[in-house]
């Protein structure tokens, strides 16, 4: 009322006319009118005014309360929530409220343990490779990728035939030089025994290779375990390189568990912590490990950087598992407050993302 009457009294001002904005009955603003000089409010004009307030009030009361910031309106939401829990009644409020509290306080007090999730697989503690000795070609395979194989068990064999060919050669080439000799003793030139002599010397070793080789043309497993790797049984007849690997045998006894621990929770890791794992192949059941050994060399996946880490498995958890099997571990770190549990992630993406936009 004192703005109206200041209003009115300014010099060269005319009449002036102040309706209240009113929202369920509660005065939320005032619309000041004024009139030019000598002009005047009537009763009817003054109606008018009123009767269009009253409807285009709640909209502009609408309107303003959107257009406040974001902390006024959660502000507001709360002042309004802790009166009506002030006033009797509203009693399904009072408990959510109250539960909300209890929730709250656990979050923020209460704590649970802290595990890291990784990806696993098993790997055998000692892998060994047969490799094919020398250039040649498949002729016999018979083991394949899971079977269980003995020391010394045949795995494959290679093509003979150009073998056994090329030593015939070099016996007949032998034979042949054997019998020149003869006939340069026989003639006692001595230049031409030594000659001879060199010649089957090289003949010799020629032919010893060649028998060499095929004493080395069977293939046999190293130990007694499991084939992890290799299937010549569509390659028969094809070639294979010296040095190529053709079969990978892992122990049955013996292994190791392997764990892609993400680049974020990598410092969270030392060796000696233990830890769970859920093979997919045995959901049912849960194996312990021991961390013993962490990889200072990171491998990209998927778009992210995941460390290797080293498990070791107890000897009496290895019945049925076999190399190769994939699930899922965790590491034990320790107890953490709730509030961190759930928070952390965020907060320190939330970290890395400010550094990387300040100057």
């Amino acid at each position: 009322m004192r703005k109206h009457g200041a209003l009115a009294e300014l010099p060269g001002s005319g009449t002036v006319c102040s309706i209240p904005i009113l929202d369920r009955d509660e005065i939320r603003g005032v619309l000041t009118l004024e009139q030019h000089p000598g002009g005047s409010f009537d009763a009817t004009l003054r109606r008018i005014c009123e009767a269009t307030m009253l409807m285009v009030a709640p909209v502009l009361y609408l309107k303003w309360r959107d257009q406040r910031w974001v902390g006024s309106k959660v502000w507001e939401s709360v002042g309004n929530t802790a009166r009506s829990l002030r006033q009797p009644g509203n009693d399904g409020r009072k408990v959510a409220a109250a539960a909300a509290a209890l929730l709250a306080l656990f979050v923020c007090f209460g704590s649970g343990q802290y595990r890291v999730a990784a990806r696993a697989h098993l790997e055998g503690s000692v892998q060994r490779a047969a490799v094919a000795p020398f250039d040649g070609y498949v002729g016999e395979a018979t083991i394949r990728a899971g079977d269980i194989v003995d020391q010394g068990t045949v795995l494959c064999a290679l093509d003979t035939r150009e073998l056994e060919l090329e030593l015939n050669r070099w016996q007949t080439e032998r034979d042949k030089l054997s019998k020149q000799k003869r006939q340069a003793l026989a003639e006692t030139d001595a230049v031409q025994i030594r000659v001879i002599s060199a010649e089957m010397d090289q003949v010799e070793a020629r032919r010893a290779m060649i028998e060499y080789k095929l004493e080395r043309t069977e293939l046999v497993s190293p130990l007694h375990g499991v084939v992890v790797t290799g299937d010549l049984s569509q390659r028969i007849g094809s070639p294979v390189e010296r040095g190529e690997i053709l079969f990978e045998i892992a122990p049955l006894d013996s292994y190791r568990l392997i764990l892609e621990v993400d680049e974020s929770d990598i410092d969270q890791i030392v060796t000696s912590q233990s830890g769970t794992v859920v093979l997919s192949a045995l959901p049912g059941e849960s194996v312990q490990f021991t961390v013993v050994n962490i990889t200072p060399v990171s491998v990209p996946r998927d778009g992210r950087n995941y460390f290797r880490v080293e498990a070791q498995i107890p000897q009496t958890a290895v019945n049925g598992l076999r190399p190769g099997m994939e699930g899922l571990g965790k590491i034990e770190i320790g107890r953490r407050k709730f509030a961190w549990l759930w928070t952390h992630d965020l907060f320190d993406w939330a970290r890395l993302g400010l550094w990387s936009w300040l100057p």
